[in-house]
């Protein structure tokens, strides 16, 4: 689960692959935090998107 600064759950979408599950969740305006879930581990990237 990814939660913002309130606790509250903000996953947009969820995306499935032979590798793992990749979670994409905005955590305010440009800003995504993106949460990698592999077979050994898992690792958090946050990347800043511009509309």
């Amino acid at each position: 689960m990814i939660y913002d600064l309130q606790g509250k759950e903000i996953l947009v979408h969820q995306v499935t692959s032979d590798k793992g599950t990749i979670r994409l969740s905005q955590l305010f305006a440009g800003l995504y935090h993106v949460l990698y879930n592999t077979s050994d581990g898992f690792k958090h990237i946050r990347i800043f998107v511009e509309n």
